[in-house]
């Protein structure tokens, strides 16, 4: 046994690139399956599913199967309010398939090339809908869960810390969020599976639970959570790593947490190979690695801010090339924000779930953290605007970058080259200076 051991872990030690390469072999047929299956749906006048996700936004209704986005518009009010959907129900749609737009003004978020990036060719038109009840035990729950959270006064953060659902908060909060560049806040992910973890662990070791039968329990949680938020990319992630590190921590088959985060990236690809276009999934991988790779002070102030610093550097192309600007305020912000939704909001809101008369506290916490957010918001000196950056220096800029993990003293390079990208439009007739 210990040699087949030794043997496992040597294969797994110099043998990643077979797995590399397997995994480009894969992608390509199954391209063209998908290409295959989307033009035979394109043609579809009648499309059933079982509804994964929906949202509605005024008389407009988004509905996710397992591969289709349909759109619905509601007649009028009477037909908007008599309407019931829950997630799990079977639906049978009439219509046509459209295809997505592009969008006309240069550097706008471009729709159609974002739904196809994540397999979506277009969409089904709906002219007539019906919907049956699910009778799956884990729909019943999920939409238990779900009713259950909405009762809440502030049943959007409680939506979007709990399930992921984001769609009853405010645009403008979102957007606050967004150019405080504390987004993944809001996205359930490594911190808030940390949390769920810790907590959950804490009462099993008071209930004496022995650790395989905790490990098997956290299991459970995560399958759940998982379920429960549509399986998001990053909490795929999370989860994936989370499980593999507890694996190879009693075998050892790697020597590194760089390593098995390799391993469940290129298992994550072959089973969707989608993933590697979905923001939060690049984020979240970025991030990880960067923090695994670091050697973080014991100091949690200095730990704190050599976190925040570093998720900054590591993202800061992908957010120039996304927004146009990057916030230098940022760094400040996480340092704040971070702690207090890790230590404070997320642990009280889940107490808040079993105690519902602690939710007055939560409604506090919620204005405390949103005042302090607006605050970082209104100062704008430091949100610098930035050109849009060509792919071959963001290449650049990520070899520059993996330098700087090995010599910190490269990040005198990678200032400079945040410098360059921000002054080229002054040396380039291309470029309108406004």
């Amino acid at each position: 046994m210990r040699q087949s051991l030794i043997k496992l872990k040597t294969l797994l030690n110099y043998k990643i690139f077979i797995f590399i390469i397997l995994l480009f072999l894969l992608i390509r047929p199954i391209n063209l399956l998908i290409n295959v299956n989307q033009i035979n749906r394109i043609n579809s006048k009648k499309i059933t599913g079982t509804v994964k996700d929906y949202q509605i936004n005024g008389n407009k209704l988004t509905i996710k199967t397992r591969n289709d986005i349909l759109i619905y518009y509601f007649k009028d009010e009477k037909e908007l309010s008599d309407f019931k959907i829950n997630y799990g129900d079977h639906i049978k749609a009439l219509g046509n398939y459209e295809l997505f737009k592009n969008n006309t003004i240069p550097y706008n978020f471009n729709n159609q090339k974002y739904q196809k990036l994540n397999g979506y060719e277009g969409y089904f038109k709906i002219d007539k809908l019906s919907l049956k009840k699910s009778k799956n035990p884990f729909y019943l729950i999920k939409n238990k869960i779900t009713s259950y959270l909405n009762h809440y006064e502030d049943n959007a953060y409680y939506l979007a810390l709990i399930t992921g659902n984001k769609s009853l908060l405010d645009s403008d909060i979102e957007e606050m969020y967004r150019v405080n560049g504390i987004s993944h806040l809001l996205s359930i992910s490594g911190l808030h599976l940390g949390i769920f973890i810790f907590s959950l662990d804490c009462l099993l070791k008071e209930l004496h639970f022995k650790p395989k039968y905790r490990f098997i329990v956290n299991l459970l949680l995560i399958m759940m959570l998982l379920f429960i938020t549509n399986y998001s990319a990053s909490l795929i992630r999370a989860s994936l790593l989370y499980i593999m590190i507890k694996i190879n921590n009693k075998y050892r088959f790697v020597d590194s947490n760089q390593k098995v985060l390799c391993y469940v990236l290129i298992i994550l690809l072959l089973l969707n190979y989608h993933m590697i276009f979905n923001i939060g999934f690049i984020f979240s991988y970025l991030c990880t690695y960067t923090l695994l790779s670091i050697k973080i002070s014991k100091n949690k102030i200095i730990g704190l801010l050599q976190i925040s610093i570093n998720t900054l550097l590591v993202t800061a192309p992908i957010v120039i090339k996304l927004n146009h600007s990057i916030n230098l305020l940022s760094i400040i912000c996480n340092l704040i924000l971070v702690p207090f939704m890790s230590y404070l909001l997320l642990p009280s809101l889940l107490i808040s779930i079993i105690i519902p008369f602690f939710n007055p506290f939560i409604s506090l916490l919620i204005s405390i953290f949103n005042g302090i957010n607006n605050w970082f918001y209104q100062i704008s000196v430091f949100n610098i605007t930035m050109p849009d950056i060509p792919y071959y220096l963001i290449i650049i800029y990520y070899i520059c970058f993996y330098f700087y993990l090995k010599h910190p003293k490269f990040i005198i390079l990678l200032l400079l080259f945040l410098i360059v990208i921000r002054i080229v439009p002054y040396f380039n007739n291309d470029y309108l200076i406004t």
